[in-house]
């Protein structure tokens, strides 16, 4: 039973120490108090209070020769000249016999082997402030410290363990662990600190209900690759991985969720710094890992700073939720991606949301083979995968760059056979590659906020793209065959004049079946444009706000447009000797009105001539259109020179009461 304290307080009257005598029969006086107004009681110092005191000065010793009875202590040399290990393993299995907890005292403790355990429960190992383990692993002698095998209800806290060896080349999987738990349930981890570790924490499969949190890693000792992680969750669930602070070279996720039954995962509130070096690369190595089998993985709130990957979902995960992270310098902040497993394995159900990511110098000076499409830094990626949402993230330039950078970059499973792919959707995000307040940043030229590759069904909505007008910067950028995408409501601000919405990236690069809808640019008035021969077939132009300018080249194209402010349709370069056959077919659906429209057909930098019925040289041709209708125009180039022409196609598209004035 809890001690209930007594509140002691003093006597206090209006007239204190004074008193009235009554002399009495034998001759003795009595004296009474004269206290006047009683102001406060007190509290009487009387033998109910004062065993009560007594009584709980008993219990308390009681309690503790009940706890000492219920310690065990490790009686071993503190000074770190002889291995202890042993001793270490006898203390924990004497109190999960006795049914007692093991209690470390500081001081150097030096372990030259595993110390492996088994079926330990219900053990507490308290390691007070100043304990630390020396170990010394080196890449053949390469163990873990202290290993649980079979074991349920353990708290580990407060120890520090140290490798001397600070210069190690290579690692093995799943060795060189401070703390390793195999098997076991109802595990907590905390405050515990590793220097120079492969891993602090492994649950090394079948592991579940695990707390990992308030802990430090420090690792300065990988030169090369090797596979390592700070904390590895390798096919345990149910486990909360967080408040960790990690800082040094890491590899193989340095918070590792990974295999097949890693389910209920939480990773949160971490802190990660990645140790850089800016005329190297730490190759591939990743801040977060999330791989292989994983469901229900929810990554929030940690601070990342400095990998390859800073958040890596990899292949065959399901459901994971990657939100209000912060990710600096690193080569791709976010990504969903193969990984190591079979290229086009599923991922479904990937969140990456409301997350804020930085490019700055930690990477743009190294220049390196491994790019995609010329990109040296990328915010959010997501490759080989389909049904990826990206919704609501910040992406941001904090640094002048001198490599190019890309936002968004999105390269869908091409090897998927199914008929219907689920809808990728890149929704909401702000991409910002000029910052301009306190101090002025930018995006390098050939930087690109957004970058389709071979993109399918994919949803582009609501995004807002932010640029320096004197960088040549892209803004949605499609490369390869591009069908079903859906490009609506995105706004577009301070983009150099010269550049468009939409640019392909090179003459094999196509756009189909996709509806271009109520975007909004704010700066120029391009909508698509290119000086290549591209095509763009069967996409739906309609209500895109500010735009004069759309191209649907190549040859035999057919465009759809609806209630567009148009100028220019077609800027295409031909080398076609002697002559080519051009069409040029005008659709309007819905707009519930029939159109009128002025069409010409303009060569420049080049010779050569146009014949038709309807077009003689430059002249422009007044056309109507019945709604829900169609208009063909049949050119023909003589190109007898065979060398190469420039062709505008220019397209205005008119109410039928507006006054025509074409210059």
């Amino acid at each position: 039973m809890a001690y209930e304290k007594t509140i002691w307080e003093d006597r206090v009257v209006e007239t204190p120490n004074t008193y009235r005598s009554v002399e009495n029969p034998d001759g003795t006086i009595t004296l009474y108090p004269v206290t006047g107004q009683i102001i406060q009681k007190g509290t009487p110092v009387s033998a109910s209070n004062l065993n009560k005191i007594e009584d709980g000065i008993v219990e308390l010793g009681e309690q503790l020769e009940h706890i000492e009875n219920k310690i065990v202590e490790l009686k071993a040399d503190k000074t770190g000249q002889t291995d202890i290990s042993e001793i270490l393993k006898t203390c924990i299995e004497k109190a999960n016999t006795e049914h007692k907890n093991v209690f470390i005292p500081k001081g150097d403790y030096k372990i030259d082997k595993i110390v492996e355990l088994l079926d330990i429960n219900n053990v507490s190992i308290e390691c007070e402030i100043g304990t630390k383990f020396i170990v010394n692993l080196t890449d053949i002698d390469n163990y873990n410290v202290i290993k649980f095998n079979n074991s349920n209800n353990i708290n580990f806290s407060g120890g520090k363990c140290v490798n001397i060896n600070d210069d190690l080349r290579s690692r093995s999987l799943y060795n060189g662990a401070f703390l390793t738990f195999n098997n076991c349930s109802f595990v907590e981890v905390h405050n515990c600190i590793s220097e120079n570790m492969n891993y602090l924490v492994q649950l090394n499969q079948r592991c579940h209900d695990a707390l990992i949190y308030n802990n430090e890693f420090y690792n300065s000792s990988i030169k090369e690759q090797s596979s390592m992680s700070a904390i590895l969750c390798y096919s345990s669930y149910n486990v909360d991985i967080y408040n960790n602070f990690i800082q040094g070279q890491t590899y193989d996720g340095t918070i590792s969720v990974f295999g097949s039954g890693s389910n209920n995962v939480n990773v949160y509130n971490n802190r990660m710094f990645n140790y850089f070096d800016l005329n190297t690369v730490n190759y591939l190595s990743q801040g977060i890992t999330i791989d292989q089998g994983c469901k229900f993985v929810n990554v929030y709130n940690n601070e990342i700073r400095g990998y390859w990957y800073g958040v890596d979902v990899k292949s065959n995960v399901e459901f994971i939720d990657v939100y209000d992270n912060t990710v600096k310098g690193c080569k791709i902040a976010i990504t969903n991606r193969d990984g190591e497993a079979t290229e086009g394995t599923s991922t479904n159900e990937v969140y990456i949301r409301n997350n804020k990511i930085t490019f700055n110098e930690l990477y743009h000076k190294n220049l390196d083979n491994f790019q995609l499409d010329g990109f040296q830094q990328i915010g959010i990626s997501a490759i080989n995968r389909y049904g990826c949402k990206i919704t609501n993230n910040e992406i941001l330039v904090d640094y002048t760059m001198t490599t190019p950078c890309c936002g968004i970059y999105v390269k869908p499973n091409t090897t998927v056979s199914k008929d219907y792919l689920e809808e990728t959707i890149i929704n909401n995000n702000k991409i910002s590659l000029l910052y301009a307040f306190s101090t002025f940043y930018y995006a390098n030229d050939g930087s690109c906020a957004l970058f389709i590759n071979s993109g399918k069904n994919i949803k582009i909505k609501g995004n807002y793209l932010r640029f320096y007008s004197s960088r040549s910067c892209n803004t949605i950028l499609f490369k390869g065959e591009n069908t079903n995408l859906f490009i609506e409501e995105n706004t577009i601000k301070n983009q150099n004049p010269s550049m468009r919405l939409i640019k392909l990236f090179d003459d094999s690069s196509t756009l189909k079946n996709s509806i271009i809808q109520n975007n909004r640019l704010e700066d120029t008035t391009i909508l698509i444009c290119d000086d290549v021969i591209i095509e763009t077939k069967n996409n739906y132009f309609k209500d895109n706000f500010g735009f004069r300018k759309i191209i649907d080249g190549g040859y035999t194209s057919k465009l759809v447009l609806g209630n567009n402010t148009a100028d220019t349709l077609y800027r295409i370069t031909t080398q076609y000797t002697p002559t080519m056959l051009f069409n040029i077919k005008v659709n309007v659906y819905n707009t519930g009105q029939c159109i009128s429209g002025l069409l010409s057909v303009k060569i420049t930098n080049g010779t050569a001539s146009l014949t038709n019925s309807q077009v003689q040289g430059n002249e422009n041709i007044r056309f109507e259109i019945q709604n829900n209708g169609t208009c063909d125009f049949n050119i023909r180039i003589n190109n007898q020179t065979g060398e190469s022409i420039r062709l505008y196609s220019i397209l205005e598209l008119l109410s039928v009461d507006q006054i025509t004035n074409i210059i």
